[in-house]
Formats: C-alpha cells, sequence, structure tokens
C-alpha cells in the first residue's frame, strides 16, 4: 500500500485470500494515526479481533513496542495466524481493563512516562466501560512536565509549569543565534516532556516598526523572523533528541494601547497601536501556518484575550503588556495537552 510516497506491508488474510487494510479502511483516521505512529514509543490497542491493524503497526513501524490484547480465544487465534512472529510485539489473551491496568506491572514500569498511542477499539463484544479505560488513561498520561521557554511571557499567566525565562529575549535574535540563545540540552526536560516556546511580543512592540522601509514591509520582516524561529526550534529539536510528548508555540498575545500603559524607555512602543496591532496578527498568522507544517501545537487563546477593539484586555492583565489571569491559558493545557 502506498500513503503519502511511501510504502506499507499489509496484512494478508489467510481465511479470507486478500490483503486488509488498518484502522478500518478509514484514509482520513489513517492520515491521523501515521501522524501519531512516526512520534511515538509504544502503541497499545485493547482489542485485536483479527490482527490486521496490530501486524500494519508492528511490521513498519519496528522501532515501536506493541502491546494488544484479546479476550476472544478465536479471534486471538485468527489473529495469531495472521500475523505470524513478530519481535516487537507482544499478545495477550485477556480483557481489555486487565490489560490496561498490567501493562507497567508486568512488562516495562517505565511506559506511563513515555510517548504512548492508544487504539481503544474494544467497543462492540459486551459491556466494555471505555469511559473508565480513558479515565484511566488520562490519570497515568499526565505524568510529565511542561516547560515555557522564552521571555517574561513565559511566567505571565502560567501556573503549574517549569518556567525557563531566557531575559528579554527577541524572536529575532534567537532565530539568528539559535543553541547560543536557547538549548533546551541545559533545562532538565525529559522524555514524555512538554515544551512551550514563548517569544515575538517585544519584536511586535519594539522592532518591527524601526526597520520597516518603502522597499521591506513588515510582512517580510516577520516571514524572516518565523522562518529563522523554526529553524532554530528544529536545531533544538534534533540535537536534543528528547522524545516531547508536545511541542508548542505560544501565540503573541493582544498589544497594548499606548495611552493606558505604562511604557518602559528600554522598550517603547513603535509604532501606532493599529499599527503594532496589524503586526502581532500577521505575527501569529505566520506562526500557525508553521505549526500546521511542523505538526506542532499552536498554543493560541489570543481571542480570549481580546477586548472588541482587538487588545489586551486590562482586567486580565498586569496592566502593562502581560497576561495577568491565566485562566484561559489553563483551560487550554488541559483541553490539548494533558
Amino acid at each position: 500500500m502506498f500513503y503519502n510516497d511511501k510504502e506499507y506491508e499489509l496484512v494478508f488474510d489467510k481465511s479470507k485470500g486478500i490483503y486488509v487494510t488498518p484502522f478500518h479502511n478509514d484514509l482520513f483516521m489513517m492520515k491521523i494515526m501515521l501522524n501519531c505512529l512516526e512520534n511515538t514509543e509504544y502503541f497499545i490497542e485493547t482489542c485485536l479481533f483479527l490482527g490486521y491493524t496490530l501486524y500494519f503497526v508492528a511490521k513498519n513501524f519496528t522501532n515501536i513496542i506493541c502491546y494488544y490484547c484479546e479476550i476472544s480465544e478465536e479471534y486471538f487465534n485468527l489473529a495469531q495466524n495472521n500475523i505470524g512472529q513478530l519481535d516487537n510485539l507482544k499478545i495477550e489473551l485477556n480483557s481489555s481493563p486487565q490489560a490496561l491496568y498490567r501493562l507497567n506491572k508486568v512488562y516495562d514500569d517505565t511506559i506511563y512516562n513515555k510517548y504512548n498511542v492508544f487504539w481503544i477499539d474494544a467497543h462492540w463484544c459486551g459491556n466494555l466501560p471505555l469511559l473508565k479505560y480513558l479515565l484511566y488513561i488520562k490519570e497515568i498520561e499526565v505524568n510529565m512536565s511542561i516547560h515555557t521557554i522564552g521571555d517574561s511571557h513565559c511566567m505571565a499567566g502560567w501556573e503549574g509549569v517549569i518556567t525557563h525565562h531566557i531575559g528579554a529575549l527577541l524572536c529575532y535574535s534567537f532565530g539568528i543565534q539559535k543553541l547560543d540563545r536557547i538549548d533546551i540540552r541545559l533545562f532538565n526536560i525529559n522524555d514524555g516532556d512538554t515544551i512551550i516556546f514563548c517569544l515575538g511580543e517585544i519584536d511586535c512592540r519594539c522592532q518591527i516598526h524601526k526597520h520597516i522601509t518603502d522597499l521591506l514591509k513588515y510582512e517580510t520582516i516577520i516571514d524572516n523572523i518565523i522562518y529563522n524561529y523554526f529553524e532554530a526550534i528544529n536545531l533544538n529539536l534534533t540535537n536534543s533528541n528528547i522524545k516531547l510528548k508536545n511541542i508548542c508555540i505560544f501565540n503573541v498575545v493582544p498589544p497594548v494601547q499606548k495611552y493606558n500603559c505604562y511604557e518602559n524607555p528600554s522598550y517603547p512602543f513603535l509604532g501606532t497601536d493599529e499599527e503594532r496591532k496589524s503586526y502581532v496578527l500577521y505575527f501569529n498568522k505566520k506562526l500557525k501556518e508553521e505549526c500546521i507544517k511542523k505538526n506542532y501545537i499552536f498554543f493560541d487563546v489570543y481571542d480570549n484575550y481580546c477586548d472588541e477593539n482587538g487588545y489586551l484586555i486590562k482586567n486580565l492583565s498586569d496592566d502593562n503588556v502581560h497576561i495577568k489571569n491565566g485562566i484561559y491559558i489553563t483551560n487550554f493545557i488541559n483541553k490539548f495537552l494533558l
């Protein structure tokens, strides 16, 4: 089978005499799962059935350790006949609850600190507590640390995270100097953790405007900053070889209106309020586009902190350029990162 210009081997169902596609032959689901499988260490399926998905994952992703269970002895034997012997999988004749609850006790006591993909496919053969499975998985999967990295916005509004404040660092400077400015190998970040880069607000407030000329528009300036930003992030990820659960890019927060905010003379507001808002909106647009390309998470709470005119809501701020009330940041973490 070819998918996205890559060839995959399918299981041959001996009882039917045909090759069979995995994931219920759902191309949309296949796209999602292939993307997940490129970044995981363990694949855990509850309900082996005929072994189509098991074989596909174990055969085509030999670096992934696969755990599967099947409660029916008939299907267990049929699946084993289809699959044969593969070195990177473990199969149990067991119920889904028991298989899930004993993984870290029998096979690998560190498994729930790894990057895991669960394929919960046990929904058709009786009264199986799927919600209970999901709650159990959610509980065991939150044993990770979340690290924010960047300028002062990596500290403002965050709760329950580990902050790595680099100082008043420009996104531009990180993009140019890369590991000389941020090297995540120095931050005690471990496999299974989440990192969130927080840069760009100072660029939009203090820097972009003064570099605009008749020939150099703000869009081009920002395009170059974003390109180098993601190059620097990629270099960090490649060099560190840390298997992260989530890689996130925090949005630039909404700008403030100059008339009702203290202006630090070392970091002045350059450009009108509307001009700076244009810089921020375009900056975030490009961040989102690159996150989609790279399969990073764009940590987007921008609209939650905007007033009706597109500026930072005063009573959610520190009366300056930072978020103070982190309710929407916490909501995002709980919904998308845990």
